[in-house]
């Protein structure tokens, strides 16, 4: 429950403070081929990485590795489709799917430990929603905004505890490995939902006002 989010956490830190750096670098020569070459470079080494990723038999899972990736590219089309209409979608959407995917990895890996234990215990779903609810306690907004963002951040909560309940028990039905299945899983459709509920939300608000 923590050391795995703190690393989670880091690693979305260290990779935006790489593709900064990397676009920053690259804008001046992007009308050059040096774009396409390093492209090219990329993906000709794909499939050494993923030979050498199948050998570690600790990593050797790399299908829902590369899924959860396919279906978090959504996420990101989405958001790049809607940035420039609805620009605060930026600064709220690492908030909001960030915390709440946080919110169901530990609620997902919970229900994994006593599934290997084999400890029956009843799923806090009410204690964590009311937990993912109050994360405005620094942000001041108008009341309208809060109440749209509390009321899209709570429904987020329930969907994304909902689903870490069913594709937990789910793999586990099907035998698979939990950490190397359902969590990639479960993160990349929190970020796909939650960037939806984000540009619905932000639609309703532009809608609003013009009514």
């Amino acid at each position: 429950n923590i050391a795995c989010l703190l690393a989670s956490s880091f690693g979305d830190l260290v990779t935006l403070v790489i593709l900064a750096g990397c676009s920053v670098s690259l804008q001046k020569y992007i009308n050059t081929p040096l774009p396409v070459i390093q492209l090219l470079i990329l993906l000709g080494m794909t499939p050494a990485w993923v030979m050498y990723v199948r050998r570690n038999k600790f990593v050797s899972k790399v299908v829902p590795v590369f899924a959860a990736m396919v279906i978090a590219s959504t996420a990101g089309l989405t958001l790049e489709r809607y940035i420039t209409d609805y620009p605060g979608m930026a600064l709220m959407s690492p908030v909001l799917n960030g915390l709440t995917s946080n919110i169901g990895f530990i609620y997902a890996s919970r229900i994994s430990t006593l599934l290997h234990v084999n400890i029956k215990e009843n799923y806090r779903i009410i204690s964590l929603t009311v937990i993912g609810s109050l994360r405005l306690g620094h942000i001041h907004w108008s009341v309208a905004i809060v109440l749209g963002f509390a009321l899209v951040s709570l429904s987020l909560v329930v969907i994304t505890l909902a689903m870490a309940q069913w594709i937990t028990l789910m793999y586990w039905r099907w035998g698979y490995d939990l950490d190397n299945y359902a969590l990639p899983i479960l993160t990349s459709l929190i970020d796909v939902i939650g960037t939806a509920f984000l540009v619905t939300w932000f639609w309703a608000m532009k809608y609003g006002e013009q009514a």
